[in-house]
């Protein structure tokens, strides 16, 4: 028979008594075995695969505690079992080991395995067992067989450990998170377009609903206080094991958000004060093995917002029309020295200044030019634009302000000096000053008057040949249309009852400062004029209730610098 020593921690001696028939001993013959043990067994990271099978990370060492030789190739393999019993039973967990090398006496080895149990195995706790030498058939090949290695102790090849293996959850996590171009609203906030692909990672199905959002953290934590961006990705469909799905969104972020360096989290099954009800870091509506690992970070720099600027300004000729406005042709050049772009719209307005400041009691001249496209950062346009003034505007010195994304009581609304449409990185360089001379309005003068024969017609109407010439003595051109016409008094003092004669001299084309012209007209009484003395009244700019219309004595058409001078009186005696 076969009995080993007493367990002294020796290695064991393996004897074979022999006896005769008497019972005496006869003979004692050593005889060498392997035998194989388990120590040091230890637990790691326990994981739950999208199929649903657990994995189970463990390490432990082999030791031959034998006086022979393990040779031969076996396996070292680990068990499942739902109670402290190593039994035939047993789930066989994929994920054994091979020894193929022999393992001398008092030799060991440390393996370290991954074992997997199988998609249908539920959550609970169990034992873990692992058997150098171990099976996986029937019979000597069972879990509990004696398998490959012949030992001297066929029971001693196991060690056990509790396991618990987690509830089997799904598990959200975000990847290929990536921002496009950044851009700003009028309002100066950023919107941020992203595109990300959302992947169940877990076992189970993700239920519906939950939410994709994004966060800007300044400091590189996701924390409480970081700012939920406007904009979120809603999944209202269930999301199976292993299924994924892209979302390509704009967040927003608010408008007093600065440029510079952030890190923006995007986060699944996120929530916030304003979605979900709940806070940038809990855990979200989806309970998940893993709440870790719902956040992709991205490192970003928002860029400076647009700063828009007027260079180049200049004026053309300036005129004055008819009714006394001053009309400035205006050139100069937009550009967007900032780092995003300028959304539209917005407006290049000029104001009159008499102080050389510009404030709220400037006047905001007529005219302003839409900019109806985004303007890139770096973009430059030219605008060519002519800007009115009142006709009550005097001729004299001031200072026309440039502005872009401009505002006034008519255009906007707002003021002349507000801040405008676009939010900028600089709201003091949105203008350019020119000082400005506004010349004298136009003056028409009369000079040179003379009549010739009158002649009586055979209605008894009178005609009368008149010669004169008509100068602009004031310091811009006189616009067309305008009049020479001729009154006929008798009292010597034009007023609204003296007789308009018949006839007139149009002027259809400007006349310009210090020009002038000549006229040669014809005009003629009515049939019942009386012979008699009169005062003949020439007029330049004239209107009566039929030229016009107007009356003897109103101002024209022509606003003008002086309007006293426009009246030759010539006394005249009709036969």
């Amino acid at each position: 028979m076969l009995l080993p020593a007493s367990s002294s921690g020796q290695t064991p001696a393996q004897i074979q008594f022999t006896y005769d028939a008497a019972g005496n001993l006869i003979q004692a013959t050593r005889v060498v075995q392997p035998d194989l043990t388990v120590t040091s067994l230890t637990v790691g990271a326990i994981g739950v695969q999208t199929s649903g099978a657990y994995t189970i990370a463990g390490s432990f060492q082999v030791n031959n505690v034998g006086t022979g030789e393990a040779t031969g190739s076996w396996t070292d393999r680990g068990y499942s079992s739902a109670n402290a019993t190593f039994e035939d039973s047993d789930e066989a967990l994929a994920g054994f080991t091979t020894r193929s090398v022999a393992l001398g006496a008092g030799a060991s080895y440390t393996v370290n395995a991954t074992y997997t149990t199988a998609a249908t195995t539920p959550a609970g706790t169990y034992t873990l067992h692992v058997k150098a030498d171990g099976g996986a058939g029937a019979g000597q090949y069972a879990p509990t067989g004696p398998n490959v290695v012949a030992e001297f102790i066929e029971t001693n090849n196991v060690a056990s450990t509790a396991v618990v293996l987690p509830p089997k959850l799904p598990d959200l996590v975000i990847g290929n998170a990536s921002v496009g171009a950044i851009s700003t609203s009028q309002a100066g906030a950023y919107s941020l377009p992203v595109t990300f692909t959302v992947t169940n990672v877990g076992p189970t199905t993700a239920q519906p609903n939950f939410y994709a959002l994004a966060y800007l953290s300044a400091d590189g934590t996701l924390d409480n206080a970081d700012a939920n961006l406007a904009g979120y990705a809603l999944r209202s469909t269930a999301l199976a094991a292993g299924a994924s799905y892209t979302v390509t969104q704009t967040f927003t972020t608010t408008a007093a958000t600065l440029p510079g360096n952030y890190t923006l989290f995007m986060k699944i099954d996120g929530r916030s004060a304003t979605v979900g009800s709940g806070t940038n870091t809990d855990s979200g509506f989806v309970v998940e093995g893993n709440e870790t690992n719902n956040a992709q970070t991205i490192a970003l720099t928002l860029p400076a917002k647009p700063d828009l600027t007027v260079t180049g300004a200049s004026v053309g000729a300036i005129t004055v029309n008819q009714a006394g406005a001053y009309s400035l042709p205006v050139t100069f050049t937009v550009t967007n020295v900032g780092g995003t772009a300028a959304a539209p719209n917005f407006y290049a307005l000029a104001y009159l200044s008499a102080d050389g400041t510009l404030d709220n009691a400037d006047a905001n001249l007529a005219g302003y030019k839409l900019r109806s496209t985004a303007l890139a950062a770096g973009a430059s346009y030219a605008v060519t634009q002519t800007f009115t003034t009142t006709a009550a505007t005097l001729p004299g010195n001031y200072t026309l302000f440039m502005k872009i994304d401009g505002r006034s009581a008519t255009v906007g609304p707002g003021t002349n000096t507000d801040s405008g449409f676009v939010v900028e990185g600089n709201e003091a360089n949105n203008a350019q000053a020119i000082a400005l001379t506004l010349p004298a309005k136009p003056d028409l003068a009369l000079s040179g008057v003379s009549t010739g024969a009158i002649v009586t017609n055979a209605n008894g109407s009178r005609s009368i040949p008149v010669t004169f010439t008509v100068t602009n003595v004031g310091g811009t051109a006189a616009q067309p249309n305008f009049y020479a016409l001729a009154y006929l008094s008798a009292d010597g003092t034009l007023d609204n009852a003296d007789a308009n004669l018949a006839g007139y001299k149009l002027r259809s084309t400007a006349l310009a400062a210090g020009a002038s012209y000549t006229v040669t007209q014809t005009f003629t009484t009515t049939a019942v004029t009386l012979p008699g003395n009169y005062t003949l009244f020439v007029k330049i700019d004239g209107r009566s209730a039929t030229v016009g219309p107007g009356t003897n004595t109103d101002s024209g058409f022509v606003t003008e610098a002086g309007e006293v001078n426009n009246v030759v009186a010539i006394p005249l005696v009709l036969p």
